[in-house]
Order: structure tokens, then C-alpha cells, then sequence
């Protein structure tokens, strides 16, 4: 008996279990690779910007050193210097390591979504291709059993008909060894009696028997007539 389509769904969903789950295993490492991936870029951006804290104050030290050295007004001179080196210098690295982060940020992210969501379609066309192997199995079965249930009618048939030939091959013979044998003892004087309608006889020996009949019909008159044809039983 074919099973159920479910139960072949259920088979081929089992046996796609393995690969289904690695997929599944990898879109929940994504959130960790995420994370990890966001935080790395995090510190990175600290590091440069102490950097550039740095980096602006080396420029203010040496700055307020030159001053002095020339004799100027430290305060004046160191300030002017400061705020040149901060517009020139300072600020634009500052606004370049913030776009710059940013632009990382949002193409990490970016990249993170894309592979998730080309592993929820490979997971989608996972479940696809199960579902219609699935079917497949489903629609071959059926068709498997139809197929043996029309071959076994066929052997059927063909072991009927051949049981048929036997008997009517049997049959003749025994009529063509009867119509021999009656010949025979007609020729010898010593022929059977007549059959009554029953099918009764007597032999040449006083035997009493009974013949089987063949029932067959012909046409008498336009209309089939029920005819009776008396050979010995098989």
C-alpha cells in the first residue's frame, strides 16, 4: 500500500534535516559575527580619535615652546597657533574619522544583512526543493503500485486463458480419443447404446455411466436453441 503524501514529506524532511540546520546554524552566528564585527570597528574609531587627541596635543605643546622661544607673548601666540593647527589640521581628520567609521558601519552591517538573507533563501529553496521531492517520491509510488496493480491483472488474465486453453486442449483431446474409440467398436460391432437426454448410457459390456455435457447453441428457426453435447466426464 502507497503511503501518504504527508508521510513522504515527512521522510524527505527528515532526511534534508542536516543541511536545513547547518543553514540555521549559520544565520545565528550572524548576530554574534555582527556584534563582534560592530564593536571591533567601535574600538578602532576610539583608537584613532585618541590619536588625533594626541597628535593635537603634541601640535599645542610645541606650539606654546616656539612661542616662548621667540620671545612672544606665550599665551598669543600659542593660541593663534592652536587654533590654525586645529582648523587645518584637527578638525577635518576628526570629520574624515567620523565619515569614515560611519561608511564602515553602514557597509558592515550591510554586508551582514546580505548574507542573512542569502542564507534565508537558501533555506527557503531548501524547503522548496524538499517539498517537491516530496511529491515526486509521492507521485512515483503511485504510480509504481498502479502499474504493478495493471501487471498483476495482466498475469491474472493470462493464467485464466491459459488455464482455459489446458482444459479445452484436455477436452478435445478426450472427444477426438472418444470419437476414436466409438469408431472403433462401431466397426467391430460392439458400439455404445444410445444416450438418453440425461446423458445415461450402457456399454458393450452392460456398464451403465454418465456423460458430462457441452452445452453449446444453434440457431434453429432464427432463434438460439440451448443444445447439449454428451462426451465422457473429465
Amino acid at each position: 500500500m502507497v503511503k501518504s503524501l504527508a508521510e513522504y514529506q515527512a521522510e524527505v524532511t527528515r532526511s534534508y534535516e542536516p543541511a536545513r540546520q547547518a543553514i540555521q546554524n549559520q544565520i545565528n552566528a550572524l548576530a554574534g559575527q555582527e556584534s563582534q564585527g560592530l564593536q571591533s570597528l567601535q574600538n578602532q574609531y576610539k583608537l584613532d580619535q585618541q590619536t588625533l587627541e594626541r597628535n593635537r596635543d603634541t601640535a599645542a605643546e610645541a606650539a606654546s615652546l616656539a612661542a616662548a622661544g621667540n620671545g612672544g607673548s606665550f599665551g598669543g601666540q600659542a593660541n593663534i597657533a592652536n587654533r590654525k593647527y586645529y582648523a587645518q589640521t584637527f578638525a577635518p581628520a576628526q570629520s574624515q574619522l567620523q565619515t569614515n567609521f560611519d561608511k564602515s558601519r553602514g557597509n558592515y552591517i550591510s554586508q551582514i544583512n546580505q548574507n542573512r538573507m542569502s542564507l534565508e533563501s537558501q533555506m527557503a529553496n531548501l524547503a522548496s526543493e524538499a517539498h517537491r521531492y516530496g511529491i515526486s517520491r509521492y507521485d512515483a509510488a503511485v504510480a509504481q503500485d498502479k502499474q504493478y496493480a495493471l501487471e498483476q491483472q495482466r498475469l491474472a488474465l493470462q493464467r485464466r486463458q491459459l488455464d482455459q486453453d489446458n482444459r479445452l486442449a484436455q477436452y478435445l483431446n478426450q472427444v477426438n480419443q472418444l470419437s476414436k474409440e466409438n469408431q472403433r467398436l462401431r466397426g467391430s460391432g460392439f458400439g455404445r447404446s444410445s444416450i438418453d437426454s440425461s446423458g445415461r448410457y450402457v456399454d458393450r459390456f452392460g456398464n451403465q455411466g454418465v456423460i458430462n455435457p457441452i452445452q453449446t447453441t444453434e440457431k434453429r428457426n432464427g432463434r438460439d436453441v440451448l443444445v447439449n453435447t454428451y462426451i465422457p466426464g473429465i
